[in-house]
């Protein structure tokens, strides 16, 4: 079950191990019997999300600001405690299958190692792994042509003690839209340049399941697989082999390195912009509804990934 390379995003303790996505033996009876939940953002359930960035006051009407939506997940392993607004997307009633929303429009909510933290200077105690992650999200861009590209996510750490060079490396994931053919694009930086993986799916308008998964295949030619509204069709195939990854390659978001480097060297996930190694907004902006994001640090079976795909296809009345 291992990958050629452990690139792994140490976000904040150690590297990931090898571990079952169930917490049982034996099929998962329910999604929410799937372990490896780290981050759960669920812009349906308002309870989580509040007018300001300090929380208090929870959203309850239409066009109320979103300054902060909390995650779901409140194990000591969690992806960040919360999503802090820069610039503010707006809550909306009435989406799909009457689900409320987050309605982007040059907004970004984030999680850095100095806003939405776990611990101060720390963005989280978890890690994610291209051996072993999967990302789940429910949106409905607001148009099907763009005139510049759309991020809709952006995960960035750092590789600290490269190949045993030490320093750090910039190394980050996203997701979006890539305007001159308007299909959906996955982008993997390792520091040296980018891997731009364009889906071959056009971008459309309605709300989607998008899920972002990788497992342990043995090559970095086909580490992962986008699957649009579930697995009925081929997946999109995410070849990572002409990135600069070897086989003790770390990816570390929050966490400390040692003598000079014992400063937090950065790290942040963002929902609604491409962000900097340090939480800043630099542009990209999404367009469009978010209905939730789910990320799990451990590899999915395709019977649980299913699972979860079902369970967010019926959410949302997704055919």
């Amino acid at each position: 079950d291992n990958c050629n390379s452990s690139y792994v995003m140490d976000l904040g303790l150690s590297a990931l191990t090898t571990k079952h996505s169930t917490k049982r033996q034996g099929v998962a009876r329910a999604w929410t019997d799937i372990g490896g939940l780290i981050g759960h953002w669920d812009f349906s359930d308002a309870s989580t999300m509040y007018t300001t960035t300090g929380g208090g006051t929870n959203v309850s009407s239409d066009n109320d600001n979103i300054g902060r939506i909390m995650n779901k997940v409140t194990s000591d392993n969690q992806f960040g405690v919360s999503l802090n607004a820069s610039g503010f997307p707006k809550y909306k009633t009435g989406g799909a299958n009457s689900k409320s929303y987050g309605d982007f429009d040059d907004d970004c909510l984030r999680c850095s190692y100095n806003v939405g933290n776990v611990a101060t200077s720390i963005c989280s105690y978890s890690a994610v792994s291209f051996q072993g992650t999967a990302i789940f999200f429910v949106i409905d861009p607001s148009d099907a042509t763009y005139s510049s590209d759309k991020r809709l996510f952006n995960l960035w750490g750092r590789d600290y003690n490269l190949e045993g060079l030490g320093g750090f490396e910039s190394n980050s994931i996203s997701f979006g839209i890539e305007s001159d053919d308007d299909e959906m694009r996955a982008v993997i930086y390792d520091g040296g340049g980018s891997s731009v993986q364009d889906t071959g799916i056009d971008n459309t308008t309605g709300v989607q399941l998008w899920t972002i998964s990788y497992t342990a295949t043995g090559s970095l030619s086909n580490c992962g697989s986008v699957y649009k509204d579930g697995d009925g069709g081929s997946p999109f195939t995410i070849d990572l082999s002409g990135q600069d990854l070897t086989i003790n390659s770390e990816i570390e978001l929050g966490k400390q390195g040692p003598g000079a480097q014992a400063a937090n060297q950065g790290g942040v996930f963002s929902i609604g912009h491409q962000t900097s190694s340090i939480g800043g907004t630099v542009g990209s902006n999404w367009k469009g509804k978010v209905y939730e994001f789910l990320v799990y640090n451990v590899g999915l079976t395709a019977t649980d990934r299913t699972l979860i795909e079902t369970h967010l296809k019926t959410k949302y009345g997704i055919s």
